[in-house]
């Protein structure tokens, strides 16, 4: 890579280094700090609708206590009178007042007169039951005492939200004992709804409480809000934001979700802030790179290159006797005084390195036949060395493997297994020892030949490998028989599955020279260091076992520790 690409490299690395610095410290800092005024912002929105459904409910309640603080609905809970209905309960009233009942209620709590209007329809309807069944079951809202017991807010019915207000009838001086109660109210509609939002100059909505097993946005904020006691405030994308708080009923209980829907006018204003911040500090970065890489390339890169030129040059036309030019007084004009001074030396050298060539040229081509002879005994040697290395390793092969099977022998097992036993001893491990006799072998040699027998004998040792792990040892020890050591494990369990495998794969009939064979093998297990801690013990005891399993059955494995007492010899 050339040194111009260099610089520019770590020139721009350095620029989008600054700039990712800049630009994290903005988002992790600048960002956070415009969110938190948003939401501070989106607070103050929310309290505004809660006051402004206040302010209905206080319209409301006012509305109500020019009924109830009145001469005429108190004398109407008295006598009844039909002249107060046609007066003052009629279409026109409803309509004007915005409500959709009117409902009077005697002192025990009884419904004593009611009617119900339907804005939309124009027209009075039956009073809906889940309203009378829910008055009836919240007593304390009908059954007025005292003017400081009235009742305010919003009730959930199936038909949907409820805005009611419940105040004690006196007469119009505020005298007199209560002569029941007068409930009015209406339905919460969309049109309502809207009011308020004009009202607050935002848009919002009223959701019913989700399941509290639900999941959602909805359910989200209802979790929030009820384990927090704050307003749940999340964006709804880069441009609007949404803030939740919980609505409670009459009753003082959570009852509906309000979200409210507001720009992200502060969040906004921030990220373009930052933008513009972020591209003039590039701005500014970039130019200072490039006065910093003219600067580089007038005063240091220029005259540098310009010396490798020159260095390059002499030595690719090796003419050390020319000397390199630069201008100015620096340390790069020390360093090319340098530069001529140990081409000074270099070209010197060049001239004893002539006369010392001519001098030794001659010895050269003395010594070149010399050479020559030497090389070939060299390589003749390598080749003798080459072929003992070869005969040794084919005298290990056969010291210490089965020339049949391939499989390690009896040599060569005592050797390991000693090794198994210091570090097993060493290291606190146990391991296995398997015994294997192959049954009848002696008549297959006889039935068929040995040629076969030899055959059968490898295919077992096949077998064998495909019955163990790659980390445990088989020996092929004289004959037909064979050890398995396992090692790692003195575990019955992983025992018997090894031991069950062998079984299966060893009887399992084969096809040598169009003659089937199929024979069994009895296996006989010592345990280290539970049946033996030598290799002679632990060969012997497996040797042991085996007899037995031969003896008992064939085609059958035996532990030497479940031996009975007469079948093991004395040691």
């Amino acid at each position: 890579m050339r040194l111009r690409v260099k610089v520019v490299i770590i020139l721009a690395s350095i620029l989008v280094t600054v700039s990712f610095i800049i630009y994290l410290y903005s988002k992790l800092t600048l960002i956070n700090e415009y969110e938190k005024i948003e939401k501070n912002l989106i607070s103050a929105d929310i309290n505004r609708s809660q006051n402004a459904f206040a302010h209905m409910l206080l319209s409301l309640k006012i509305l109500n206590t020019d009924w109830a603080i009145w001469d005429e609905p108190y004398q109407f809970m008295q006598d009844k009178n039909a002249n107060f209905i046609k007066s003052n309960l009629v279409a026109a009233s409803y309509e004007s007042q915005g409500l959709n009942f009117v409902l009077f209620y005697d002192l025990e709590g009884q419904l004593f007169y009611g009617q119900y209007y339907d804005l939309i329809h124009k027209q009075f309807k039956a009073i809906p039951k889940s309203l009378l069944n829910y008055l009836h079951a919240h007593p304390t809202i009908v059954k007025q005492r005292s003017l400081a017991a009235s009742k305010q807010g919003i009730i959930k019915l199936p038909e949907g939200y409820v805005v009611l207000s419940s105040m004690p009838i006196q007469k119009g001086n505020a005298e007199g004992p209560i002569r029941g109660s007068v409930v009015m109210g209406y339905f919460l509609d969309a049109a309502h709804i809207h009011s308020l939002s004009e009202a607050v100059e935002i848009p919002l909505d009223f959701f019913p409480l989700p399941n509290p097993h639900s999941t959602g946005l909805l359910a989200t904020a209802y979790h929030y809000i009820e384990n927090t006691g704050e307003y749940y405030i999340v964006p709804k994308n880069n441009y609007m934001a949404y803030g939740f708080d919980l609505m409670n009923d009459i009753e003082g209980y959570p009852v509906s979700l309000l979200r409210i829907e507001v720009p992200r006018t502060i969040y906004l204003e921030g990220r373009t802030t930052i933008r513009h911040y972020f591209l003039i500090m590039v701005l500014i970065g970039v130019i200072f790179l490039v006065a910093i890489w003219y600067l580089l390339k007038v005063f240091v890169l220029d005259r540098l290159l310009s010396v490798s030129g020159q260095v390059i040059r002499a030595k690719s036309e090796s003419q050390f006797s020319t000397r390199i030019q630069i201008s100015g007084n620096d340390e790069l004009t020390d360093m090319v005084g340098a530069i001529n001074s140990f081409m000074e030396l270099i070209e010197l050298s060049q001239e004893q390195l002539k006369y010392k060539i001519t001098q030794h040229s001659e010895k050269l081509e003395r010594l070149s036949g010399l050479n020559k002879n030497l090389f070939v005994e060299i390589n003749r040697q390598k080749a003798l060395e080459v072929k003992l290395k070869h005969d040794e390793e084919a005298l290990r092969q056969m010291a210490y493997h089965d020339a049949l099977t391939g499989l390690p022998n009896r040599v060569f097992f005592r050797e390991f297994l000693k090794k198994v036993i210091t570090k097993a001893e060493r290291e606190g491990e146990g391991f296995s020892l398997l015994f294997l006799d192959l049954d009848k072998f002696k008549y297959i040699n006889d039935s068929f030949g040995h040629d076969i027998g030899d055959k059968f004998l490898q295919h077992i040792a096949t077998q064998l490998k495909n019955s163990v792990r790659k980390s445990d040892f088989i020996v092929r020890l004289s004959g037909d028989e064979f050890i398995v050591l396992l090692s790692d494990t003195n575990l019955k369990e992983y025992i018997n599955i090894v031991v069950n495998g062998i079984l299966k794969n060893i009887s399992a009939p084969i096809e040598i020279g169009n003659n089937t064979i199929k024979s069994t093998v009895s296996i006989g297990v010592s345990i280290y260091p539970a049946d033996g801690v030598t290799v002679e013990e632990l060969e012997k005891h497996a040797d042991l076992a085996m007899y037995y399993a031969k003896k008992q059955t064939g085609d059958a494995c035996c532990y030497y520790d479940s031996l009975p007492k007469d079948a093991i010899s004395p040691s």
